[in-house]
């Protein structure tokens, strides 16, 4: 069983309980203590599974460590008793005090609580310090009577072993840790999880948690390379007080119907190492929002961070080779505002997809590409007012009117295609040898900054009014193609290096040039 803990992917709660004994019925029971001081007292062992048959049930922790010596040990809080059936560890058992270099399973079954109130340690006095993998099944509530959850209020290592926790919920007390050194753990509980504590690591291993209700992950959290995943499938919160680091691997953070947050200086982190290292934070739920208040970093596997309602990003986000997906109103729903408050990029030929009802820009919340495409796209009315680039990739902007107030340069070219465009002082657009398309399709296009394409062409077309400002329109050898239904007014200088210059009004409006027109030759 050890076997299967340890190349463990994903984990089927109820499976693990039928692998390790049979779900117990709903029945009185005996509580069990795991102490070093005896007499050990009120049960047995048959088959290195323990029984209770008396009130207070005591195992020695020697006598523990012997039944592990020949093989995986289940440890019951059954019976007839009076009791509540919880189990308590209340002394430090000693990993590393085994002899055996194979790899065990130790299962503690509660019909109510487990307390972990003593350390399950690889270094403790009089050992050998070398880690024996022991797997940890914690199984609460085993009776699935609805209560029974599991309390870690002092330190566990398994020395490669696995870490299973599952009951009603699970709490990791203030300054405690977990460290699995390669063991997976996997936490499935039908209430919440609140991890206090100081660290969880697992050295490699993977981490999956899923609760049901409101969640806290306030310990800081690295596996060294393995995936994290955690959901709370309900309508409970997710709020995330620490780091996550796992350098290469995978995460996956979703909330079904509840806020997903993460908290000014908690940082999500899975870039470096051998992995992909894509990163989701998601809030499933049209009426769910997900704030960010820590950076977010991947690698080549790129970051999703989408919200059926708003999505507020206070820290940056970054992919090092991969696409960033950032979404509100993800499900269409026809609310949600992207708001970005911090820099967003992607370095090589990695994307950016901006979408959602509306849109918002403040701080240093620029756009910016090495080499890849940025697209951004929202139904309703919306300013650019934080620059978007891309060094060698397109922009295509689309939805509702667009105001311009910052820089947009696309080395790949730029497209806005929207029922209108204004360009206030600072709105620039620009691209390198790549066309420039600009389209009102319903409306008016009045831009006062530059329009430079640098030996693309340039074509701008207004449903309506056209108004051009006193920054320069060049196109370096391109084409400027000028169309609209309405009035068309020329305020700065046109030059084209070589290019044709076209200039029509469709309608019943009029032409006016107040500048220069060159196209030299």
């Amino acid at each position: 069983m050890h076997t299967i803990y340890r190349l463990f992917q994903q984990v089927l709660f109820t499976g693990w309980i039928a692998l390790t004994c049979a779900a117990m019925p709903a029945s009185a029971a005996f509580n069990v203590t795991i102490n070093s001081t005896g007499p050990q007292s009120g049960g047995s062992f048959s088959g290195r599974v323990w029984t209770p048959t008396a009130p207070s049930s005591v195992i020695l922790v020697s006598n523990l460590l012997a039944q592990l010596e020949g093989g995986d040990v289940i440890i019951n809080a059954n019976g007839g008793g009076a009791e509540a059936g919880n189990i308590t560890i209340a002394s430090t058992v000693p990993l590393d005090d085994l002899v055996t270099t194979t790899g065990r399973t130790l299962t503690l079954n509660a019909q109510n609580d487990i307390a972990i109130n003593a350390v399950i340690t690889q270094s403790g006095v009089g050992g050998n310090n070398v880690p024996n993998a022991v797997s940890l099944v914690l199984n609460a509530n085993s009776d699935s009577s609805g209560a029974g959850s599991v309390t870690q209020a002092a330190n566990i290592l398994t020395g490669g072993g696995g870490l299973l926790v599952i009951g009603v919920g699970f709490t990791q007390n203030a300054a405690t840790t977990i460290d699995t050194q390669g063991g997976n753990i996997v936490v499935g509980v039908t209430g919440a999880v609140s991890l206090g504590g100081s660290t969880v690591s697992t050295g490699g291993g993977r981490i999956d948690i899923a609760a049901v209700s409101a969640s806290t992950l306030s310990a800081a959290i690295t596996t060294s390379g393995g995936a994290f995943n955690a959901d709370v499938t309900g309508t409970g919160t997710l709020n995330i007080n620490n780091d996550i680091t796992t350098s290469g691997g995978d995460v996956d953070i979703t909330t079904a119907n509840g806020l997903l947050q993460t908290s000014v200086g908690s940082d999500v982190n899975a870039s470096g190492g051998a992995g992909v290292a894509a990163v989701r934070l998601e809030s499933l739920n049209g009426i769910a929002d997900l704030v960010t208040g820590g950076s977010i970093a991947s690698g080549s596997g790129g970051v999703r961070i989408a919200a059926g309602n708003n999505v507020t990003l206070s820290s940056a986000v970054s992919a090092s080779g991969g696409p960033v997906i950032l979404a509100a109103d993800s499900n269409a729903g026809g609310v949600g505002t992207l708001t970005l408050n911090s820099a967003v990029s992607a370095t090589g030929a990695g994307t950016i997809s901006l979408t959602g009802l509306n849109f918002a820009q403040s701080g240093t919340g620029t756009v910016t590409s090495s080499g890849g495409s940025i697209t951004v796209s929202f139904v309703s009315a919306f300013t650019i007012s934080r620059a978007i680039s891309s060094t060698s990739g397109s922009i295509s902007i689309s939805g509702g009117a667009v105001t311009l107030n910052a820089a947009t340069s696309g080395g790949g070219g730029v497209s806005i295609i929207v029922p209108s465009i204004i360009g206030n002082a600072g709105g620039t657009i620009t691209a390198q040898v790549k066309p420039i398309t600009l389209m009102g399709s319903i409306g008016a296009v009045d831009i006062i900054g530059s329009i430079q394409s640098n030996g693309g062409n340039i074509n701008v077309t207004a449903g309506t009014t056209l108004a051009l400002g006193s920054g320069l329109t060049s196109s370096d050898g391109g084409v400027i193609t000028l169309t609209s239904a309405g009035n068309m007014t020329l305020f700065g200088p046109m030059t084209t290096s070589g290019g044709a210059f076209n200039a029509d009004v469709t309608g019943a409006g009029t032409l006016s040039i107040q500048n220069d027109i060159s196209t030299s030759g």
